[in-house]
């Protein structure tokens, strides 16, 4: 089997041998509670798999969960891609992903304020249900009800106007799928 890493946003420095204390704060705090210790040019850092080495040159990174570890400059190359500092965006790709993990996702380009893409979830709507939705007309329950009697929702993605309560069916625009400037909502 074979996975991919989540997009995820972590923070790194290149560790180049001096002045390890004014890299970062999170560094220097790393240091005073003894996660961090410095040993000539190596830095010595207490992880969950015990005590690793980063050498200059490694970088340091401090992970999801605010753990911080040792990585080698050809993994961290292959691993990641450097984040525009001015701005947290990240390309449709990876959006994508975000909504297939649940979460939502806009861009800041929309003039819009207040709207936000989510998946919908798979659901299964038995018969008994579907005389009492809402969201369809009569002749669409009737129809339904006369062929298989269920639907089966299945991925669907709504655009939501958290001002107005909206909801509306969306599918991306060729200008969506190459924009840079999607985010996560939270």
């Amino acid at each position: 089997m074979k996975y991919k890493k989540k997009p995820v946003v972590i923070e790194a420095v290149k560790w180049n041998g001096d002045k390890i204390s004014e890299v970062t704060d999170w560094i220097s705090k790393a240091l005073d509670k003894g996660v961090i210790m410095r040993f000539g040019n190596e830095v010595k850092i207490h992880t969950l798999e015990g005590i690793m080495t980063a050498s200059s040159g490694d970088y340091i990174i401090k992970g999801i969960n605010g753990e911080i570890y040792p990585c080698k400059p050809d993994i961290f190359d292959k691993t990641y891609d450097i984040v525009k500092e001015d701005t947290d965006s990240i390309c449709f790709g990876d959006a994508i992903e975000v909504l297939k993990q649940g979460g939502a996702i806009r861009r800041k380009g929309w003039n819009g304020k207040g709207l936000f893409v989510i998946k919908q979830v798979p659901a299964h709507i038995e018969s008994g249900i579907i005389p009492k939705m809402q969201s369809l007309p009569q002749s669409a329950k009737d129809l339904i009800l006369k062929g298989k009697g269920f639907i089966d929702y299945t991925s669907q993605c709504l655009i939501y106007n958290e001002n107005t309560g909206r909801a509306d069916s969306w599918a991306p625009s060729i200008s969506d799928v190459f924009a840079e400037d999607w985010e996560i909502v939270q």
